[in-house]
């Protein structure tokens, strides 16, 4: 549960990266 408030907490912070890590693991999948 902490991952996922740390990863939502990043998300707000910087969405640009988390598009990017997104995108990223929409090709690796």
């Amino acid at each position: 549960m902490a991952t996922i408030a740390r990863w939502l907490a990043s998300a707000v912070n910087n969405p640009a990266a988390t598009i990017d890590k997104l995108e990223s693991a929409r090709k690796c999948a």
